[in-house]
Order: structure tokens, then C-alpha cells, then sequence
């Protein structure tokens, strides 16, 4: 049905390119979460989707203006975790 060079992802590899969809993946979770719902208005489709540009635009203003990009919330709590637990684990070594 496909050509083996329709499907093969050894070029993609070799040139250190995207073998996945998972930005679309992502993208599309975060519109859904946007949304809250099945079904929205127009209305209210219309509105989350110029919110959604507003803040994409605000963004690629921060990325641009040569601050670092936002990291996730979970990410920064799980380092806080991680970073405390390596902190209690160098005073028990230490303590032993």
C-alpha cells in the first residue's frame, strides 16, 4: 500500500529531524484543553481562539526579546522535589 520510503524514518534519523508527531499531539491536547468542551459557541470558539493567538504572539515576543522560554509548572515543582531530595540525602551521607 506505501512505499517503504514513505514510511522508512532513516533519513529523518540521520539528519536529526522530527520522527514523530508529538507537536501536533501536544498542540492538539492543548486546544482541547482551551476548550474545555465538545462543542463550544462560535462565540466562544471565536474568543479562545483569539486568546490563544494572543498569548502565542506574547511568546514568540519573550522567546525573541532573548528571554529563556516558560517551562512547564510541573516541571519546576519536580525539580524542587528533586533538588530537596538531594539535599536530605547529602545530610544523611553526611551525617552517617
Amino acid at each position: 500500500m506505501f512505499s517503504i520510503d514513505f514510511w522508512n524514518m532513516l533519513n529523518r534519523t540521520t539528519q536529526s529531524l522530527m520522527r514523530t508527531n508529538n507537536s501536533a499531539e501536544g498542540y492538539h491536547r492543548r486546544i482541547n484543553s482551551i476548550f474545555q468542551c465538545s462543542h463550544p459557541t462560535l462565540w466562544v470558539f471565536l474568543q479562545k481562539l483569539i486568546d490563544e493567538q494572543n498569548n502565542t504572539h506574547a511568546n514568540i515576543i519573550h522567546i525573541k526579546s532573548g528571554q529563556a522560554p516558560n517551562t512547564k509548572k510541573k516541571m519546576n515543582v519536580l525539580n524542587k522535589d528533586y533538588y530537596i531530595l538531594s539535599q536530605i540525602l547529602i545530610m544523611i551521607v553526611l551525617l552517617n
